[in-house]
């Protein structure tokens, strides 16, 4: 007998990431889910790898989009300009969730290196490209 997907999930243990399903242990209401959370959390965006077993996306990217949207507002972009211990330099990689960035210092031909975001100060920030100034 075939049975709808939120049936199949109360039956099972467990989702991807070990834990038992979101939509089974506390999420009550399913609010909307997109891609566009997946692409800021820096997700892969294959499908397979950002869709529950049920066959939508995981409900966790809406759960933690909070999450995210606070840790990038505090954490300079790739690109950015900062100022570290060991001088001014550019940011070349980002961990939101660590809050480890990658600092590439501007007047070294040293390779980047790892410090937390609470060790650095912006100078500027690495703006988005407008799609105005992409069509040009």
């Amino acid at each position: 007998k075939n049975c709808g997907s939120l049936v199949f999930i109360s039956l099972c243990r467990s989702g991807r990431c070990g834990q038992e399903y979101c939509c089974k242990r506390f999420l009550d209401d399913f609010l909307p889910v997109s891609i566009k959370m997946a692409k800021e959390q820096n997700l892969s965006l294959n499908p397979t790898k950002i869709s529950g077993s049920c066959g939508r996306l995981m409900c966790c990217l809406k759960y933690e989009e909070d999450a995210y949207s606070h840790l990038a507002s505090i954490t300079p972009r790739v690109g950015a300009t900062v100022k570290t211990p060991q001088g001014v330099g550019t940011v070349t990689d980002v961990n939101l969730v660590t809050g480890n960035l990658y600092v590439k210092l501007l007047e070294s031909d040293a390779l980047p290196f790892k410090i937390h975001r609470d060790n650095v100060s912006r100078i500027s920030s690495q703006k988005k490209p407008n799609k105005s100034q992409n069509d040009e």
